[in-house]
């Protein structure tokens, strides 16, 4: 093996310039030298391929599935946070309620549950939303760290029949590859907007 003093192109012994710049080339390099680049050739091609397979797991990917899981704890705990303080209030609704109809004044109790009186957005009305916000935040990020963290999961899940009938397992097309990536970061998108919009609500 030569390698060009020039550009650093690794060629075979029988050449005499570059394949690359044209220059000459030097002797040929000693059995180790040799050694050491088709290594890191070698290398360098493995890198290449993981990275062009679609169940890759980028660092990028490992990142954003962290964030994925960051914004998952945060929308399960503004869900928890949001549904016990909605549930007092109506708890505490109910007990009204009640005191009215056992205080004789029934009258009151009808006018508790009014449905044609008017009334503006209450607290529970903005906790509502709040827990629903964070349902729709629990669902998106779940999706999305799970595909960014286990790609290959959305691949298996989608043929899951086929390997079953024929005992193998086909190439992804690039439809499925575009809706893995898809859903991936869209989930995230998504889930970070149901997630500020839930925490809007609840503050």
């Amino acid at each position: 093996m030569k390698k060009c003093r020039y550009c650093g192109t690794p060629q075979s012994d029988e050449r005499h310039t570059c394949v690359d710049c044209g220059k000459p080339l030097p002797k040929p390099l000693s059995d180790a030298e040799a050694e050491v680049i088709e290594d890191a050739l070698d290398a360098k091609i493995n890198r290449t391929a993981y990275h062009d397979d679609v169940f890759c797991v980028t660092r990028t990917d490992k990142i954003l599935g962290i964030i994925g899981i960051v914004g998952l704890i945060v929308s399960v705990v503004l869900f928890c946070v949001s549904l016990t303080e909605l549930n007092h209030i109506r708890d505490a609704w109910i007990e009204q309620m009640h005191q009215a109809i056992q205080s004789g004044a029934p009258f009151d109790a009808i006018e508790i549950i009014d449905p044609t009186k008017p009334r503006t957005p209450s607290r529970e009305d903005f906790l509502d939303r709040s827990v629903g916000g964070a349902s729709v935040a629990i669902l998106f990020f779940l999706i999305s760290a799970v595909l960014l963290l286990v790609p290959r999961l959305f691949w298996w899940w989608n043929t899951v029949r086929y390997r079953i009938r024929y005992n193998e397992e086909p190439a992804p097309s690039a439809f499925d590859a575009a809706c893995m990536k898809f859903f991936k970061y869209a989930g995230l998108v998504i889930g970070t907007a149901a997630l500020l919009f839930g925490a809007w609500m609840y503050f």
